[in-house]
């Protein structure tokens, strides 16, 4: 649309409808007419110039943008990892997306050491053997958010709760011909291990992990099987340690793990629990599309033992932190 034509739909959206009985007084009229060429000339300024303005404004914060994605993406290079929102890349997504608009806040609550989210679900906490070393619930209000269409969004969420955990360690020695660990029951000791709870007002858009940028480092989502409308699942994360030798100071061949279990509420909304190990050799899943949960969970129950085929990291993780329906 030219200026003039723009100008002319703004004057005749402003005077369309003048009533008759303005127009009877002569003096009122001249008034009248010079008001319109006051307001005339307004309005010819504001289409002349101000466009100009707002032009120069988008395209200096445009430029600012690319300019902070390009940084982003400098700095991204830089590092030995790479920050990554791994249920959004593996394509996970919500059912049903709610009104963001008219979803209510979270306020959890614990009760005997369980987490009660006010929606309908639970979580247990099925181990014994802990104190709470902290929690936020009497300052914390979660709302479900949509996602962010930021590229490079900035990873948000909260600790809802923290656990020690009381675990048994044993002193072990790894054999690289056998590839076999011992466990020394005689010297084992009592620890403590603190594991997290924290919550986010949209998971799919925050569960960042680092994945290191080394050959045989990755990452994996297995989802598990819903719990009513909550998705839910185990997230690994596999890196090469170089931190351990042997008495040649030759690098014994050893894996960093984190482990995570996550659970997605139907608003988005959601929680995860973490928990790392140095294991002994090196971990690899079957990525073929075809391959079961099932068979890699298996393999990582093996490869994250703590004692002697009793206890894995994973089914520590996974039996002590259980999502319920109310």
């Amino acid at each position: 649309m030219s200026k003039e034509n723009l100008f002319s739909k703004k004057f005749d959206e402003l005077f369309e409808k003048p009533k008759v009985s303005f127009f009877i007084n002569r003096k009122y009229k001249s008034l009248f007419i010079i008001g319109l060429l006051l307001i005339s000339s307004v309005l010819l300024l504001t289409v002349l110039i101000f466009p100009k303005q707002l032009h120069d404004m988008v395209t200096n914060f445009n430029s600012s943008i690319e300019t902070y994605n390009r940084n982003m993406e400098e700095l991204n290079e830089s590092l030995d990892y790479t920050d990554t929102l791994v249920l959004k890349e593996k394509g996970l997504k919500l059912e049903h997306k709610p009104n963001y608009d008219n979803v209510k806040s979270y306020s959890p609550k614990m009760i005997n050491g369980n987490i009660d989210f006010g929606n309908g679900y639970i979580l247990k906490i099925k181990n014994n053997n802990y104190t709470i070393d902290k929690g936020s619930f009497n300052s914390l209000s979660i709302k479900a958010k949509e996602e962010s269409m930021d590229k490079f969004h900035v990873a948000s969420v909260d600790s809802l709760a923290t656990y020690k955990f009381q675990i048994t360690k044993y002193l072990d020695d790894y054999d690289q011909e056998t590839k076999k660990t011992t466990y020394y029951t005689d010297t084992a000791y009592q620890t403590d291990s603190y594991i997290s709870v924290y919550i986010s007002d949209n998971l799919l858009d925050n569960l960042n992990v680092q994945v290191m940028k080394e050959k045989g480092a990755f990452y994996e989502v297995l989802p598990l099987t819903n719990v009513g409308q909550a998705q839910t699942g185990i997230i690994i994360n596999s890196s090469i340690n170089h931190s351990m030798f042997d008495n040649n100071e030759n690098e014994i061949p050893s894996t960093y793990l984190t482990l995570y279990k996550y659970w997605i509420f139907p608003d988005g909304t959601g929680v995860y629990v973490q928990e790392s190990k140095i294991c002994y050799g090196r971990l690899t899943v079957d990525n073929d599309v075809n391959a079961s949960v099932t068979s890699n969970l298996k393999e990582i129950d093996i490869f994250s033992q703590l004692y002697n085929g009793k206890q894995s990291l994973l089914t520590f993780i996974d039996s002590t932190f259980e999502l319920q329906k109310k």
